[in-house]
């Protein structure tokens, strides 16, 4: 299920400021309430997705 991802875009956002209408689609998608992913998480999956595994 995809979630958000902490980069330096994302790192300083103010949950007030987001965008209901967009946060409503973005929950259709993935479950928003799931703790954001980091950037060594995306590079685990990318090594097991590269290995024989």
């Amino acid at each position: 299920m995809p979630r958000n991802i902490i980069t330096p875009m994302t790192a300083h956002i103010d949950p007030k400021e987001l965008d209901l209408a967009l946060m409503g689609v973005m929950n259709k998608h993935g479950d928003v309430k799931l703790k954001s992913c980091e950037a060594t998480d995306v590079a685990k999956i990318l090594l097991f997705l590269a290995s024989d595994d």
